[in-house]
């Protein structure tokens, strides 16, 4: 004899297997749906903080500093001032030839120098030496005037800057000094011509490592030229002294690089 009510249990095992079937699934498709969704927000950049200083780095223009170049009080041994150019060409020519450096400025009246040198005693005496060759030599006061220049840039690029220009001028200023020992038959500082060597070589390698911001060219252009004029001399006092005969083409070599500085200094733009 049958027991009442087992039928009716056992119709519901197919319903029972469907609802556990559609949980399983439901439970599989949530595991899916939520590692979908988790990789999908893993490839999301979300701004962090170190960004925020690389957008306002952007537009924030690059600080401007005030540097200066220092001028010189000197004294030229002058040979000759020419309004015609082939005048003082020809007066250049003759000096050269009696063994005496000579060269002319650029703008009329044209000067023809002999020397440019620290001390008054240390030019007359170059001026009495052209004059024994048959030449007239006067003797005076030569300076020009420093000039401070804004330079725009990185603290990389205006440091740079800045040491081709202080490393110039020491240069400039210790090339005339042992010029006028030379003169005055002294011996010339030939360690602090080293050292300055060494301060120009390094000023020109950190400026050729940075580059110029736009709008800068002149400044860099102008501090390219401070260490060539410096680099010059340098070279010229450099054979000299390892040679212990100094001639006075030394005083030539110096007078060009003096030149040379005073043009550089003056086209830097004005602060």
């Amino acid at each position: 004899m049958r027991r009442k009510g087992s039928g009716s249990l056992s119709s519901y095992v197919p319903f029972l297997l469907f609802v556990v079937c559609l949980g399983g699934l439901a439970i599989l498709s949530g595991y899916y749906l939520g590692k979908y969704i988790v990789s999908s927000l893993s490839t999301l950049r979300v701004p962090s903080a170190k960004d925020k200083p690389a957008v306002q780095e952007a537009s924030r223009p690059a600080p401007v500093v005030t540097l200066g170049a220092k001028g010189m009080t000197l004294h030229r041994v002058q040979a000759g001032l020419f309004n015609v150019k082939s005048n003082a060409e020809s007066m250049v020519a003759q000096l050269r030839n009696a063994g005496i450096p000579a060269l002319m400025t650029g703008e009329a009246p044209h000067r023809v120098i002999v020397a440019v040198l620290p001390s008054a005693e240390a030019a007359k005496k170059v001026a009495q030496s052209v004059k024994t060759k048959g030449f007239e030599a006067i003797v005076g006061k030569y300076e020009f005037q420093g000039r401070s220049f804004k330079a725009q840039g990185e603290a990389g690029y205006t440091d740079a800057v800045k040491s081709a220009v202080d490393a110039s001028w020491d240069a400039l200023d210790r090339s005339l000094k042992a010029a006028d020992a030379f003169i005055m038959g002294g011996q010339p500082d030939s360690k602090g011509i080293v050292e300055a060597t060494g301060r120009v070589n390094d000023a020109k390698q950190k400026l050729a490592s940075s580059k110029a911001p736009s709008g800068g060219e002149a400044v860099h252009d102008g501090a390219e030229k401070l260490l060539s004029s410096a680099s010059g001399a340098l070279q010229s006092l450099t054979v000299a002294a390892s040679s212990g005969q100094p001639s006075l083409s030394v005083l030539g070599d110096i007078a060009e690089a003096v030149l040379a500085y005073e043009k550089a200094v003056s086209a830097l733009p004005l602060d």
